[in-house]
């Protein structure tokens, strides 16, 4: 029995969060070869530091997955212009480019989206791709407010749709190794565990000196 696109699109999804990013798995460890008819469609919302980050995650498993990069979204034309090109001397694809991320969650060409924006932008583009229908990889956090985040919550679950938050420490896979060392008893009996994350680089601050106005979709 065929199995349809959308099936296939959310076995990727869900194969994809056993990566260190949610989207990083080995070309071998597919579990199938989707035939040209079931090719799953992306889009990229958000092409700086991470997008193209992520973009290097989805091109590694692109073909054991049958799947492609096809659309390309960014608010500053040379975030845009930079991953369409690359792109284009990675996979000899041409994605359409637009600053406009309805017209990627509203395609009827795009199967599932993936979202790495700044913040406060996650959850209203990942609501409008729910409300399309599109199955959706967010990067965290998934919402910077609540009302927010209760509606993406009840609008997956009406649709049924997957819906992955890059939480990529609690998906890499040396946590989960960590983890099963503990339960496996080889330690004994553990009785206080201590974690640290020290970090404190203005991770904000970015040179914008080659921004200009003409380059951005400011609206």
């Amino acid at each position: 029995m065929k199995q349809s696109k959308t099936s296939l699109r959310r076995d990727f999804l869900r194969t994809s969060a056993q990566g260190a990013a949610g989207l990083a798995i080995s070309a071998g460890s597919a579990s199938r070869v989707f035939g040209a008819n079931d090719r799953i469609r992306l889009g990229l919302i958000g092409c700086g530091g991470r997008g193209n980050y992520l973009l290097s995650q989805i091109l590694q498993i692109s073909q054991s997955h049958n799947l492609e990069v096809s659309a390309l979204c960014d608010v500053w034309r040379k975030n845009l212009d930079r991953t369409s090109a690359r792109l284009r001397k990675e996979t000899a694809t041409k994605a359409i480019t637009t600053s406009r991320f309805t017209e990627l969650t509203r395609s009827g060409g795009i199967d599932a989206v993936v979202i790495a924006t700044p913040d406060f932008a996650h959850t209203p583009i990942l609501i409008d791709a729910m409300e399309s229908g599109k199955d959706a990889y967010v990067e965290k956090p998934m919402a910077t407010r609540m009302d927010h985040a209760r509606k993406a919550l009840q609008i997956s679950r009406e649709k049924e749709l997957v819906v992955q938050v890059g939480t990529q420490r609690r998906s890499d896979p040396r946590y989960h190794k960590g983890a099963k060392l503990i339960q496996s008893g080889v330690l004994g009996k553990i009785t206080e565990v201590e974690a640290g994350w020290h970090d404190c680089r203005p991770r904000w601050a970015r040179d914008f000196s080659d921004v200009v106005e003409k380059d951005v979709d400011w609206e």
